[in-house]
């Protein structure tokens, strides 16, 4: 476990939101805090799972390149379970940088389109 600073950028049609946050990695996962939320990225051979969870909902996204995939998403106080496809056309992950594009979709119509990159630096 060693503690690491990563800068994170999530792109859609409409917005660019860049952050530089503290985290912790260990072997096949990085954890860290977005201000009142809990986020883990598991990283296995295939694929890459993260989980954000906070007081009024969780969401887990299950990335596997080229494939249809999951997307889990519940609203606590109304107890609302949402499935969205999730559709990964591209996952890059190298030393310390991680890519993803995906796109969501809820009932075969697309909701977004989104791209993820991380970069872990030692802290």
């Amino acid at each position: 476990m060693k503690r690491v600073r990563l800068c994170i950028s999530i792109e859609n049609n409409e917005e660019l939101i860049e952050k530089e946050i503290n985290g912790i990695q260990n072997k096949d996962s990085i954890t860290y805090d977005d201000e009142e939320t809990k986020t883990k990225i598991k990283i296995l051979n295939k694929v890459i799972k993260i989980t954000r969870k906070n007081k009024e909902y969780s969401i887990e996204l299950n990335f596997k390149e080229k494939s249809k995939t999951l997307c889990k998403y519940l609203i606590y106080k109304d107890n609302i379970n949402i499935e969205l496809d999730l559709y990964t056309s591209i996952i890059e992950k190298k030393e310390n940088i991680m890519y993803i594009e995906y796109e969501l979709y809820d009932k075969k119509e697309k909701v977004g389109e989104y791209k993820f990159k991380i970069l872990v630096r030692e802290d």
